[in-house]
């Protein structure tokens, strides 16, 4: 079980170069790092931080984690960065000739990878057995005589449970150089990271470059530069790397939101050629104009020295979004009615997942702003379509409001398709994540429905599980959504211990918080560890309540 890992990070490596080459790699690179940084960072930051390959556990059923899987397959990934894809392909090919049937380690792979790239990569073990995501903090400065330019970069890790002291690790940091018009001066550079402080020096380098950092997200860290907000905006802009562009504008989106809301003209100025920019894919465009997560927004006011209060931070991530939607109104019109009126509905190639993704998200935006003009097109996508992404995308929208088609779209997609189980969890879930104060009293009606049952995991998950990560409801100011998934957990548990350890495991992180909530959510975990638990629940309850970094 110890190598888990292995097996499990190298095929998500593959899953994702395959769908990246039956695809477009540059999206499904960033839908990838996404879904790292909304799982596995929050995971990292949390009481039960643990290595790719953990040195012990207490079930192995907690294990089957994002760190295993997806931060998993970011260590394969680096590997083939430093020894590069042709080099990668032979040590994969020796590793599976040389251990095919056996039970292969960790060092059985890294080794074949080391012989066939002609590197030594024992400092690179230290990512199996170190825990926490590194953080890089960059700064540069340029020669004009010499026309030399220098990146300083300093490696750090935050402590976790278990691991106070952190060793420097061993990664590529990827890196171009653009110049002031946003042009790529030199190419791609991989730089090899190694010590906890290292300086690279570029040579005939023209003019001040603004530096393009962690290129293809080459490294599973984050990194600190003081870029200003008109160098964010020519990246987002001009870059050739697709992370960075899409990277350039997660870190103004996030500035925006932590700093109340406002969002500044020349933003919304990029935003629109964005949108408007004929060689961008629609896929591309809607995720450069996807605000980050509240769980990531948070992660970055812990990197602060900040605590969270999830819910104010969930009303300013808002208020970014209806600057962003009213200030681009006739363009997200323009674009939805575009998309609307000329994609087939029974397409399900990349291109039209993206154009349906890229026109869903702005009528949601649109319903921020507009919602009795949003409200019947949302309401005949669930009725009228035949796609399920749009009709489900409808019950989404229509959940957050408060129209007098909301009932009757939930009731008529319930009669439709109440016999097909897997369709109702998106019924479920849709009305479990709805941003609205009264969704406790939702989610308790939901449970007496005939779709939900305390006995399928499935529906545990897709009703409880996504309330547990509802900011409104789950974070309420009263703890009701404390005592709540507390109380389910336990309940849950009797059934299926795999199950309510998932449903416990965002009490994990109650230090994070604000005062009054981490009291709340420690008096939460403290009546539920009273009860008699399953190893898995307990192992979650005891490490929330007794980690310390």
């Amino acid at each position: 079980w110890f190598q888990l890992s292995l097996k499990e990070g190298l095929t998500v490596f593959r899953e994702q170069e395959f769908c990246g080459d039956m695809g477009t790699r540059a999206l499904e690179r960033l839908h990838a790092v996404s879904g790292l940084r909304r799982g596995q960072f929050p995971e990292d930051a949390g009481a039960m931080a643990h290595p790719i390959r953990p040195a012990s556990y207490e079930t192995i059923d907690n294990f089957y984690t994002s760190t295993v899987y997806q931060k998993g397959s970011e260590v394969v990934r680096m590997i083939q960065t430093l020894i590069g894809r042709k080099n990668f392909r032979k040590g994969l090919n020796m590793y599976l000739k040389r251990h095919d049937g056996q039970a292969a380690t960790c060092e059985d792979f890294v080794a074949a990878m080391e012989e066939a790239g002609g590197v030594d990569l024992g400092h690179f073990m230290v990512w199996y057995r170190q825990a926490g995501t590194p953080v890089l903090d960059v700064t540069s400065s340029y020669d004009k005589k010499k026309k030399e330019y220098t990146l300083r970069v300093k490696q750090s890790c935050p402590p976790t449970p278990g691991q106070k002291k952190k060793d420097p690790l061993n990664m590529p940091f990827c890196v171009g150089l653009l110049d002031q018009k946003g042009r790529d001066m030199k190419g791609t550079f991989v730089l090899d990271v190694a010590a906890p402080e290292e300086v690279f020096v570029f040579l005939n380098v023209e003019e001040e470059p603004i530096p393009s950092l962690l290129r293809e997200f080459s490294a599973p860290v984050r990194v600190n530069y003081p870029y200003t907000e008109g160098q964010l905006r020519l990246i987002m802009a001009s870059d050739i790397d697709g992370f960075n562009r899409w990277e350039a504008a997660q870190k103004l989106f996030t500035q925006y939101v932590l700093a109340g809301g406002a969002v500044p003209e020349e933003f919304i100025k990029s935003l629109r050629k964005v949108l408007k920019d004929k060689k961008l894919d629609a896929a591309t465009k809607a995720m450069t104009l996807s605000l980050p997560s509240e769980a990531e927004l948070g992660l970055t006011l812990l990197a602060s020295g900040k605590k969270i209060d999830p819910v104010k931070l969930y009303h300013q991530r808002q208020a970014v979004i209806r600057a962003m939607a009213e200030g681009l109104s006739d363009d997200l019109w323009a674009m939805y009615e575009t998309i609307e009126n000329s994609l087939d509905e029974k397409a399900s190639d990349g291109v039209a997942r993206g154009q349906r993704s890229l026109k869903n998200l702005c009528l949601a935006y649109l319903a921020k702003i507009e919602s009795e003009s949003t409200a019947p097109l949302a309401a005949a996508a669930v009725a009228q379509s035949r796609n399920m992404t749009d009709k489900i995308a409808g019950l989404d929208i229509l959940a957050d409001g408060d129209s007098a088609l909301k009932p009757k779209m939930f009731a008529h997609f319930a009669k439709q398709f109440g016999d097909q189980p897997s369709i109702m969890d998106h019924w479920l879930a849709a009305q479990s994540s709805a941003r609205r104060p009264d969704v406790l009293a939702s989610v308790k009606k939901l449970m007496k429905h005939k779709a939900f049952t305390l006995k399928n995991p499935n529906r545990v998950s897709s009703l409880l599980g996504v309330f547990a990560g509802n900011p409104l409801g789950f974070h309420a100011a009263d703890g009701s959504g404390y005592a709540f998934v507390a109380e389910m957990a336990a309940t849950v548990d009797k059934l299926n211990p795999q199950a309510a350890a998932r449903l416990a495991k965002p009490f994990l992180r109650w230090r994070d918080f604000d005062a009054k909530r981490q009291k709340m959510m420690k008096a939460a975990l403290a009546k539920l560890a009273k009860g008699k638990l399953s190893p898995n629940v307990r192992e979650i309850v005891t490490k929330a309540l007794g980690a310390k970094v």
